[in-house]
């Protein structure tokens, strides 16, 4: 199970993920 501050995280990595590949691509 995940508490909240690991879910805070994924999601943030994944934000900064979709980020670098938006900037990378567009």
């Amino acid at each position: 199970m995940f508490d909240n501050s690991s879910l805070k995280k994924g999601c943030d990595m994944l934000i900064d993920f979709i980020k670098f590949f938006f900037y990378t691509f567009s």
